[in-house]
């Protein structure tokens, strides 16, 4: 091990040490509170996110265009001590419509995030959220855009998550880390038949580094549980209980100081969780590279994963492929561009039948202009477009075809600018952690 590894390995340990144990020179706690404001005007030609060929017509809200406003003021407290980092936000969006009132939405979400030292060489994260109203009130920046199969955005829900992430550095190379997650979603309509569902997670590593790689054992474990209801006659379906599990391998290259590589190969045994009688193996893995340097940031990758959607009730293999990108405009400090494109094809777990039936496929495109006025005030301008075609033959979904445009002007404030403390986190694309990784709500055109 280089000198200068070891000079840095002790001086992180003994800086971590002073902030566990305190002393003479120990800095005060610092805490912040914030008022936010995110005003949105824009236009779409699908107001709530339905098919244009419903397989239900009757019961399923016909395609409109409308002109919409969206109104979200917020708090955020953040506070800063020796023993913990931590944020809490609580915002409230309210979406109107010009025409098509009946549409109009509301949500409610409150999120809380921690990070504690426990020793000089381990930490523990604390990840909490709830949220209510309606699907189509939540609005994303387009670095967060979600590639994964749409729920119908006319549903009321109510959903809750949480979760612990555990890491510990055994030694110069190895460091091994542990999460324990959980999510419930519950729409509260009668417009969906699958209410309650339910996702536990859980997750153990163990990491090697090298100069400028990390190769990382995990296995994974997802137990889902999807409350089936009742069918049009009345009578109780059957629950589906599904257990996931797996190991994964995975190397990240730092190529140099903005430019790394993440490759992943796996595996998911699938499983009815009430028998153990059934089940599949199915490959998972992942390339992607990615390219952070001050204000510019790319990355470009495709996936294969095997997991839970609790928003359309189902367990789905999906291959993505995408590209995110925020880039500073040359010669103006000021502006900056943000996107996403995306495409995914996935298939729906059909445990019964020991097979993958039907096919969801998607394609999504999202992109930002961000003018940074003031410090507490941004301006942005935004396009996203959403198709998606749907087949579900357990659902008489035969060929569900989804698409919507949306351009919209957004005008976000927040004061006073400065926060307390940013909860950093470890950024696992890259060998050396990534030295200026934030959490990802501060990346991307979006004040928050």
């Amino acid at each position: 091990m280089p000198t200068h590894r070891r000079s840095a390995d002790a001086l992180i340990a003994a800086a971590a040490a002073a902030a566990l144990l305190g002393g003479p020179r120990q800095a005060a706690a610092d805490q912040s509170l914030h008022a936010l404001t995110t005003l949105t005007t824009g236009f779409t030609d699908n107001v709530q996110l339905v098919p244009e060929n419903p397989t239900d017509p009757d019961n399923t809200p016909r395609v409109t265009k409308d002109a919409f406003a969206n109104i979200a003021p917020g708090i955020v407290f953040a506070h800063e001590a020796p023993r913990i980092a931590q944020v809490l936000r609580y915002t409230i969006n309210v979406r109107l419509y010009a025409e098509a009132s009946s549409a109009n939405s509301y949500s409610n979400a409150l999120q809380y995030q921690a990070m504690i030292p426990l020793s000089p060489m381990s930490e523990l994260g604390i990840d909490a959220a709830a949220s209510h109203g309606r699907l189509n009130a939540f609005d994303t920046g387009p670095a967060d855009t979600s590639i994964a199969t749409r729920a119908r955005g006319d549903v009321s829900y109510a959903r809750a998550g949480g979760g612990l992430s555990y890491g510990r550095t055994l030694s110069r190379s190895w460091r091994i880390t542990e999460s324990l997650g959980s999510s419930v979603f519950q729409p509260t309509d009668d417009t969906t038949q699958v209410r309650t569902r339910l996702t536990i997670d859980e997750a153990l590593g163990v990491t090697k580094t090298f100069m400028r790689d990390a190769v990382s054992l995990t296995g994974r474990a997802t137990y889902s549980f999807l409350d089936r209801g009742q069918d049009i006659l009345g009578n109780d379906l059957e629950d589906e209980r599904t257990l996931l599990a797996g190991p994964e391998l995975r190397w990240v290259h730092d190529i140099n100081q903005a430019l790394s590589t993440d490759a992943m190969v796996g595996a998911t045994f699938t499983v009815n969780a009430d028998t153990f009688e059934r089940g599949l193996l199915l490959p998972v893995g992942a390339a992607y590279v990615r390219f952070t340097q001050d204000r510019y940031g790319a990355s470009l990758g495709y996936r294969h994963v095997v997991a839970t959607n609790i928003l359309v009730a189902e367990t789905e293999a999906t291959n993505v492929v995408e590209a995110r990108g925020t880039v500073a405009v040359p010669g103006r400090d000021d502006v900056v561009v943000a996107g996403t494109m995306g495409w995914a094809s996935g298939r729906s777990l059909d445990l019964a039948g020991e097979q993958l039936i039907g096919r969801t496929t998607q394609w999504i495109a999202d992109l930002s202009f961000l003018w940074e006025a003031t410090d507490e005030v941004n301006v942005a301008f935004r396009y996203q477009l959403v198709r998606q075609n749907r087949e579900q033959p357990l659902e008489a979904i035969m060929d569900e075809r989804t698409r919507r445009n949306q351009v919209m002007v957004v005008l976000e404030g927040r004061y006073p600018s400065r926060q307390a403390v940013e909860l950093r986190r470890r950024n696992e694309g890259r060998a050396d952690g990534g030295q200026e990784e934030v959490d990802a709500e501060r990346e991307t055109g979006q004040v928050q």
